[in-house]
This record gives structure tokens, sequence and C-alpha cells, in this order.
């Protein structure tokens, strides 16, 4: 009953533009918006478009080209996919196949790159340490890292939290081949795993709304409290700030 009252006053909200519903054939989607809200941070953030950025677990591209749109030139990309399964990319873009589980970045030079994204990923991964490393690692010094995470956290899902023990964003994998969410990591934690890694916490930030198949005032940014998901702005600190 609660939740028929709760999608009715959704709908209502919808017909007034207060709310949007998700749909996918015209890419209003909770995909579409993350890869929009992550590159926007990142274009407010990296004013040098020909910075090298890498885009890590960049599935078959989507964020990559919200980037290209944005005036970034030099993009890479990695992840699991054969490269016949990522999307054509603009010319500049370059795509290795890694297994982030058990190679990490190795396939990448220390230093390598200005900036890096990883949109969604570090939840996927057995150890998201490991990869908080190996972003320092592959950055350049004074270069940025912006990694968005589930928010498991928000008001929305604390009450998941108690009415069943959990977080509507992960659930138990139900097959061998599916690679679900499987790392929680609270603000808390992803501050003591940046500082671990030699990485500086610039800011956190959230961005849509979303429940139950809406998007509430899809053009605000809202806080991490009510956000669907956060962004982290981290930083590789300067070789004379680490020196200082």
């Amino acid at each position: 009953m609660l939740r028929n009252i709760l999608r009715g006053a959704l709908r209502a909200g919808a017909a007034v533009g207060a709310a949007q519903h998700e749909t996918a054939s015209d890419g209003f989607n909770r995909q579409s918006m993350r890869h929009t809200t992550v590159a926007d941070k990142v274009a407010s953030r990296i004013h040098d478009r020909s910075s090298r950025v890498l885009d890590v677990g960049c599935g078959k591209g989507g964020l990559s080209k919200h980037l290209a749109a944005r005036g970034f030139t030099h993009l890479s990309g990695c992840d699991w996919l054969p490269q016949d399964q990522v999307d054509a990319m603009p010319d500049g873009f370059s795509y290795r196949r890694v297994d982030l589980n058990a190679e990490a970045l190795s396939a990448y030079r220390d230093a390598e790159f200005d900036a890096i994204v990883a949109s969604d990923v570090l939840e996927h991964l057995e150890n998201p340490a490991s990869i908080l490393r190996e972003i320092a690692r592959v950055l350049t010094p004074g270069g940025l890292a912006f990694v968005s995470l589930p928010n498991a956290f928000n008001v929305v899902e604390r009450v998941a939290w108690l009415a069943r023990g959990n977080s509507t964003r992960y659930k138990t994998e139900s097959s061998p081949e599916e690679f679900g969410h499987i790392s929680i990591l609270s603000s808390d934690v992803l501050r003591s795993l940046a500082r671990r890694a030699g990485l500086e916490v610039c800011e956190s930030s959230g961005g849509y709304f979303y429940l139950d198949g809406f998007f509430i005032m899809p053009k605000k940014e809202f806080s991490p409290r009510f956000s669907y998901n956060i962004i982290w702005t981290l930083r590789k600190p300067a070789k004379a700030d680490a020196s200082s």
C-alpha cells in the first residue's frame, strides 16, 4: 500500500514537472545521467582539454563519449570487454582490455595520465584499495581522479538498511557471469583508503535523486544526503606538496 502511495505521488510529480520517469528509449536513464554528471564534474575541474585522461572500467565507452563531446582529445579506456564490443570512438581514443581484479592498472606506466575517471567501478572490484593505489601511481603529480560510487547511505538507503539490513544497491549475484556490486565504501572508508593510496580528498559531491523509477527534479544537483551516486574528487599531491 505504501509503495502504491509513493508511486502515485511520483506520477503526480511527473505531471507537474517535478519528476521524470526513467526511459531507456530516449537515453534518459540512470547510466546516461551518471555519465553526464561525471563528465560535467571532470570538465569543471580539468580546463586543459588536451590533458591525458584514463577512463577506468570504461565499458562500451559511454562516459568517454561524453568527455569527447566536452572537448577532451586524449582519451584512453580500459575494461574486460573485447575490443569489438567497445563503441566506435573519436580519433585519439586508445582502448586496452584488462582484468582489473587480476591486473589492476599494471599495463600503464607511472605518471602516464593527468586525470583518471572511475565511474561506478570500485564497487564491482574485489580489492578497491589496490585500484586506488594504482590510480595514484599512474597519475602525474598534481593530477586529479574522479571516482563515482553508488550512494548506499542516502536517506532512502538508510531506510532500506533499517528495514532489511542491506542497501538496495547491493544484491547477491545470480550467476558466476554476473559482476555485481560487492564492495561497499562508506565516506569514512573511502577517505581512509584514498589517504593510504597517497591521494588527497578534494571534495565529495552528489548529483541526481532517483527513486523507484523516477528522477526527482532532474535538473537539480542534490547533496550526497539525497543523491543516487557520490562523486569523489581526489588529487595526487604535487612533488612540492609531498616534500613540504
